[in-house]
């Protein structure tokens, strides 16, 4: 069962439930949700590949239209094949529902349903998590999911800090062994740890500088030895993160390893190994070349990234593996939501959605009016959520 594209996509506002004219139902978003409930109640068919297919119909539908009222009502329901998935599916079926429960947060945004799911699905994903008899792919994916939805919906300390906890029990596989060398490590378990490591790095983006120096590993840049390069550039993404995020408290900042740190980042920006691929060498010689000018010249990156009207300007490495952690799930789906969902544009600083011209737009607004009644008790989190998410801290 599938959404087709070219219905999902049709409208950016996710509001086509009128006519052109403002009165009557439209036939294209009838159709749209009649496809997306079927492929609902496929979440419970005996066969595993249906049940795979059902979900990944689910996840297009909700990257191409922003739909909270129709996911609102429907997200017990959604919430239980999610559930089942990571409990009793296998890893392709594991690494779907992890991938649709963020999915469902984004379009509930901030209510107070997001947060009683998030209290409910976290203890499934730290255990699958750890589960060293699950698929490598699943724990990665679940790895992924748990370090957004903690990001998007956790508000209590112990909640963050038992999710920072876990992953760094799962990147820390890769440090080096007793004898100074790097474990061996597959593609597979390399996916497993960069996963690991990025959600980690998502999560201390909302630490302040004392609490990230006391969650700092020092054995973190042992990394930059892993055969994998995805798990080195995501360490050495992290390391920038981290220098930047210390010296907003400490312009001195400085790792104790500082100087062989930057000789390691010296040596991977130019690294010419012929037992590297060439594509491998030419992505880790740019990637480490602008981690490198953060750690050692203090230069911040710059992205701007053009939506409809707008621009967003990713300035800092925290704004940067934001976007990309989102980017992630989001897929093709990115732009749409910074255009129109209130919860995406919230996290970056945008403010309210631009007026569209699309004739619907009252139409969209009275019915969210419903759902903002359960907004209400969460009205001043949401108004002060960016400062809130800068300051809030960890008990360690």
């Amino acid at each position: 069962m599938s959404v087709p594209p070219e219905d999902a996509e049709g409208e950016e506002d996710g509001a086509a439930e009128t006519g052109g004219d403002g009165e009557g139902p439209d036939p294209q978003m009838e159709v749209f949700e009649e496809r997306l409930k079927e492929a609902i109640d496929g979440m419970t068919q005996k066969s595993s590949k249906g049940r795979v297919d059902s979900l990944v119909a689910i996840m297009q539908a909700l990257r191409a239209k922003l739909i909270p009222d129709f996911i609102f009502e429907r997200h017990m329901t959604l919430c239980d094949g999610v559930e089942r998935g990571l409990k009793k599916g296998k890893g392709p079926e594991q690494g779907a529902s992890a991938d649709l429960l963020v999915l469902i947060l984004i379009q509930l945004g901030l209510c107070p349903e997001a947060e009683n799911i998030f209290r409910s699905i976290q203890p499934v994903l730290l255990t699958l998590m750890a589960d060293s008899s699950a698929s490598l792919l699943a724990r990665a994916k679940v790895c992924t999911a748990l370090g957004l939805v903690t990001f998007l919906a956790a508000e209590e300390k112990d909640e963050t800090q038992a999710s920072i906890t876990t992953l760094a029990k799962v990147f820390s596989q890769a440090f080096l062994k007793g004898d100074g060398m790097p474990p061996a490590v597959t593609s597979e378990q390399g996916a497993l740890y960069a996963s690991a490591l990025s959600a980690w790095a998502l999560l201390i983006t909302l630490l302040p500088a004392t609490a990230v120096f006391a969650l700092l590993d020092l054995h973190l840049p042992e990394l930059l030895a892993c055969p994998e390069l995805e798990v080195r550039v995501t360490c050495g993404e992290t390391l920038a993160l981290c220098y930047e995020i210390l010296r907003e408290n400490d312009e001195e900042f400085e790792l104790e390893c500082h100087s062989a740190l930057c000789s390691t980042l010296k040596e991977l920006a130019t690294d010419s190994s012929k037992f590297r691929a060439k594509k491998e060498r030419k992505q880790q010689r740019s990637s480490f070349r602008e981690i490198l000018r953060t750690i050692q010249e203090r230069e911040s990156p710059c992205i701007r990234v053009r939506f409809g009207r707008e621009v967003l300007e990713l300035d800092s490495w925290r704004r940067r593996l934001q976007y990309d952690n989102l980017c992630t799930l989001l897929g093709s789906g990115m732009n749409l939501h910074l255009s129109q969902n209130e919860l995406v544009r919230d996290i970056f600083n945008l403010g309210a959605p631009l007026p569209t011209n699309n004739l619907h737009a009252a139409h969209k607004v009275t019915k969210l009016e419903r759902h903002l009644v359960h907004l209400a008790a969460f009205k001043a989190r949401t108004v002060s959520r960016s400062k809130f998410r800068d300051k809030r801290s960890v008990v360690l």
